[in-house]
């Protein structure tokens, strides 16, 4: 029941967020396109942000079901990107909203989370210590973040090109990839 209020709540605002920018959408809003009170939805949210955790959350891991598709780490990457470029409209309502600032934090938290799970799929072939290990990914999730925050208002004809940039500098690091099955 819990996760089926707080599903109803986030895919409400989904929909509420394809036509209206989602600054604009007030708990009140919420509560009565769900049929539920305030008092219902403070009591599985803590506001609004605590929603738009939720619905990148949701959106991340289906990224990441997408990606474990992918057979080399810059197929992951496209897409990754891809994913997240499919809302670009969403994203570019956000971004040039005054919540500039959580909208980039969600998209840095979800690219930090996608770096970390492709280090678990391709597994180095180098032993890197846990700062060097921290570093890495915040500095590739960062670059990817940077992509989608940038780009997130037009199509990237030239995505492939440097998902394999990207992907080359991993290896430059990690030494060869291995491929994904390797690993079980």
């Amino acid at each position: 029941m819990a996760t089926d209020i707080r599903t109803k709540i986030a895919e409400a605002m989904e929909e509420m967020s394809r036509t209206r920018h989602p600054d604009k959408i007030s708990v009140q809003d919420l509560v009565n396109a769900c049929g539920v009170s305030r008092q219902t939805f403070y009591y599985y949210f803590e506001d609004i942000n605590a929603v738009m955790d939720l619905i990148f959350e949701r959106g991340l891991r289906r990224a990441l079901r997408k990606c474990s598709r992918a057979q080399t780490a810059a197929q992951a990457i496209v897409l990754y990107i891809e994913d997240f470029l499919d809302f670009h409209e969403r994203i570019n309502r956000g971004l040039n909203g005054p919540k500039r600032v959580n909208h980039e934090r969600f998209i840095i938290h979800s690219a930090r989370n996608f770096v970390q799970e492709l280090l678990r799929r391709y597994p180095a072939s180098v032993r890197l210590s846990v700062r060097d290990t921290q570093f890495l990914v915040e500095f590739f999730a960062a670059g990817i973040a940077n992509l989608i925050i940038w780009h997130g208002t037009e199509p990237m004809r030239d995505l492939p090109y440097l998902s394999e940039e990207i992907a080359a500098l991993l290896r430059a690091r990690l030494g060869p990839e291995q491929p994904p099955d390797s690993n079980v």
